[in-house]
């Protein structure tokens, strides 16, 4: 391997997602969904087929959609580990404007 490789696959271990999200936005929610839906029709695809699909879910929607997740894994993950690791992701991503998936 060159130390170029190395160089990269050590970047790639140690790299982690930082996430500042917040709910303040200056765009309008049709913006927000003209923005996925360019993204999603020019995203490269098997043979061009364009079968991409998206939900996005924006303010109370978006807040149902966490609060049913947080349940979700409160039911599911153990205690020790729900309050560790999912609780304040869950919170984190619930505290922003919109869901895409």
């Amino acid at each position: 391997m060159s130390p170029n490789t190395v160089s990269l696959l050590d970047a790639i271990k140690q790299r982690s997602s930082l996430h500042a999200l917040t709910n303040d936005v200056s765009i309008t929610d049709a913006r927000v969904q003209e923005i996925v839906r360019e993204a999603i029709l020019h995203a490269p695809t098997p043979f061009n087929c364009q079968s991409g699909r998206a939900v996005v879910l924006l303010k109370d929607d978006h807040k149902k959609f966490w609060d049913i997740a947080h349940d979700a894994a409160k039911a599911s993950v153990p205690p020790a580990a729900f309050e560790k690791a999912f609780e304040p992701r869950v919170k984190m991503f619930r505290a922003a404007y919109g869901t895409v998936s």
